[in-house]
């Protein structure tokens, strides 16, 4: 076992445990969008970033194993302003449309913005939108789904009809 220190709380996780799960083994929630204990490791969202003593920059927790007397606050300045920036970069096209988005609440952006989120944005230029309200694009794979598919070879047979459908030509899009 290996004993980390976590927020001043101490915790034995096993040989090659990440971060993430050392706290939550201990009940401190790390905010995040990407991590999923079933899927593998993407640390492509980097909500999860935390302040490790004697790193020069914050790590994501989700893909930093634990070490024998690692120190990681996860409150600390370091810690906040970094998952501020992240926030704040996530949300810079994010139309911020809560009231009638389909989510109606159960959003986990939404959630993480109120809770992790600036008071307000350094971006003053106008939002990359669709011209058009008629039509939107088709939905991205969330964060936990991107590295999965690429992980994957999809197999089609010639009677299944196509995972991916081509986006239309619209003029002045």
């Amino acid at each position: 076992m290996v004993e980390v220190e976590i927020d001043g709380q101490k915790v034995e996780v096993a040989p090659g445990s990440m971060v993430l799960q050392a706290a939550t083994k201990l009940g401190i929630y790390i905010p995040h969008f990407c991590y999923h204990k079933k899927l593998s490791i993407a640390a492509n969202c980097r909500m999860c970033l935390v302040d490790v003593e004697k790193a020069p920059k914050a790590l994501p927790a989700c893909a930093t194993p634990v070490a024998p007397g690692m120190k990681i606050a996860t409150a600390s300045e370091k810690a906040k302003k970094a998952q501020q920036a992240v926030m704040e970069f996530l949300l810079i096209n994010h139309p911020l449309d809560c009231p009638i988005c389909d989510q109606g609440g159960e959003c986990q952006l939404q959630d993480l913005a109120v809770g992790y989120g600036g008071s307000g944005s350094r971006y003053r230029e106008e939002k990359a939108g669709y011209k058009s309200q008629a039509w939107s694009p088709p939905a991205k794979p969330c964060f936990q789904a991107q590295p999965q598919l690429s992980d994957h070879q999809f197999q089609l047979q010639p009677s299944q009809p196509s995972l991916v459908s081509p986006l239309p030509l619209l003029p002045g899009i």
